[in-house]
């Protein structure tokens, strides 16, 4: 299925959709949780308003995923995206099919590229040595 179709899919109000289970990866674009956390996990996400096909639902998720991006305390905010992780693994939404390892090969003359977790590289400052 082409991407707008499946999505549309996915989105759809369960009483209109065929699917009982689908498979989607996402990698966010930023380096910020909020994405991931508010759009997968917060009930106001759940479809057709948003990306949250699992219809996810807890109260207090939404509560610290609420509170974690409307405060601008760094540490606070850490807090509040651990606890809510935390929870939405001990609830279990989805089934996790894997973890996916990143292996980067390099030269020993390379310095400088970073890989950020959101599978990029950041070669600005790169040099051979």
């Amino acid at each position: 299925m082409e991407w707008p179709s499946y999505v549309a899919e996915i989105t759809a109000p369960p009483d209109r959709t065929r699917l009982q289970m689908f498979v989607l990866g996402w990698a966010w674009v930023v380096l910020d949780c909020d994405g991931v956390l508010f759009g997968q996990f917060h009930s106001s996400q759940h479809p057709p308003r948003g990306l949250a096909p699992a219809f996810y639902a807890n109260t207090q998720v939404d509560t610290w995923l609420d509170e974690a991006r409307t405060t601008v305390d760094v540490e606070k905010r850490k807090t509040l995206y651990r606890d809510a992780q935390q929870q939405i693994w001990n609830d279990a939404p989805w089934i996790y099919l894997w973890a996916q390892n990143w292996y980067v090969a390099t030269v020993k003359n390379l310095e400088g590229v970073s890989i950020t977790p959101i599978e990029k590289w950041d070669a600005i400052y790169a040099t051979w040595k």
